[in-house]
Order: C-alpha cells, then sequence, then structure tokens
C-alpha cells in the first residue's frame, strides 16, 4: 500500500473532523453570547452547531476515499464506500434543516402570543411537527435516492401501492387533520370554553391534528 496515499487519506479525514469540531465550537460560542431575545441568530447558530460537524466529517471522508486510485477489483468496494459518505453527508445536511425549524417555530409562537385567542398557541407546536415530518420524509427519499440511485420521483412512483394501502388505513386520521384545520381556520371555540356538542357539555383542553379534547362537567 502506497504510504503516501494513506497519509492523505488520513489528512482529509482528520481536517473535516478537525475542521467540524472547530466549527460547533465557534457556533455555539456565537450562540451563548446572543441576545435570547435575537432568536433568529440564536436558531440559526444552534443549527449549524448541532450539524457542522456531520457535515465536515463527511466531505473528509469523502475526499480521503477520493484520494486512492482503486483498482478495478475494488471498483465496487469504492462505490459502496461513497454511497455510505453520502447518506452520511445528506443525514448532517437533514440535522441541519430540521434544527432550522426552531426559527419560523419561534416567530409563530411570538405571533400567538399577541393574539387573544389561544387556540393560535397550540397551531405552533403542529407546524413545528408537520415540518419536522415533512424534513425526515425528504432525507429518507434522499438517502434511498444515494443508495439506489434512481430518481426521487421514480422512488415516490414505487410508493405507489405502498402509499395507496396507507391512505385507505389512514382515512380517520386524513379526515381528522382536516378538520383540525378547520377548527384552526374559522376558530368556533377557544381553550378553556364550554361547549356543549352530541350531549357532551365541557370546556374545551387541548386542539390536536387527530382530535379535540374535551373535559365533560363530571371530570
Amino acid at each position: 500500500m502506497d504510504s503516501n496515499l494513506i497519509l492523505i487519506s488520513l489528512g482529509y479525514a482528520s481536517a473535516g473532523i478537525f475542521v467540524g469540531i472547530i466549527l460547533r465550537v465557534i457556533f455555539g460560542a456565537m450562540a451563548a453570547r446572543q441576545d435570547a431575545n435575537d432568536w433568529f441568530r440564536v436558531g440559526l447558530y444552534n443549527a449549524v452547531k448541532e450539524s457542522v460537524l456531520i457535515i465536515c466529517t463527511g466531505y473528509g471522508l469523502r475526499g480521503a476515499v477520493l484520494a486512492w486510485d482503486y483498482p478495478e477489483a475494488m471498483l465496487g468496494f469504492e462505490g459502496a464506500i461513497a454511497i455510505s459518505i453520502s447518506v452520511i453527508i445528506n443525514v448532517g445536511y437533514g440535522v441541519l434543516a430540521f434544527r432550522l425549524i426552531d426559527i419560523p417555530d419561534h416567530f409563530l409562537r411570538i405571533r400567538a402570543a399577541k393574539t387573544p385567542s389561544k387556540v393560535d398557541d397550540m397551531l405552533a407546536p403542529i407546524i413545528r411537527r408537520v415540518l419536522h415530518i415533512l424534513v425526515v420524509a425528504f432525507v429518507i427519499l434522499q438517502v434511498a435516492h444515494v443508495i439506489s440511485g434512481k430518481e426521487i420521483g421514480a422512488i415516490v412512483a414505487g410508493l405507489g401501492i405502498g402509499g395507496l394501502a396507507i391512505a385507505l388505513a389512514a382515512q380517520d386520521t386524513v379526515k381528522n387533520f382536516f378538520g383540525a384545520t378547520v377548527i384552526f381556520a374559522k376558530k368556533p371555540f377557544d381553550l378553556g370554553e364550554r361547549i356543549n356538542f352530541e350531549g357532551h357539555d365541557g370546556t374545551i383542553e387541548s386542539v390536536g391534528l387527530r382530535s379535540t379534547r374535551l373535559r365533560r362537567l363530571d371530570g
């Protein structure tokens, strides 16, 4: 084995990890120094801090792999390593996007606090949850694209039959989701308000995507 190539590969990998650690420390310190009310910068710096080590490590490993001149017999092994590294990098960007959701979530919480309706206060965490699900789903599709080599559109089309089965099994969940959307849009009642619905007299305790919780007068 060429000792120079080994040193170069170790250099790329070590540099990626080292740069990732340094940037993580820097952005962590920057987030800690920000005023708590500066939620945009705090959210941005924290998001980068949580993801930069994974991303830099992935690119460092990619550089280490590309430094080698693989014989034809090991091309398959090189491809497997390259795919694994691409998965790491995509996961890193997924973590970044996942954490960046804290920024719009904080904005929505501030706006909800300024409205008299308490239902708006419950809308922000629901939107946060939906955005998290979308990010995770996109990362899974991207990883599947990297592993299979197929376009994302083809992967989604391949999931069509399974998606149809899930949709049929989740009809009630979909109905509940649209019902919750109507409640948040029209606000027919507020948290803590007493209502009478189909003979159930009680107080609204929570409004979610799947259900609205009402505590009857008998508890």
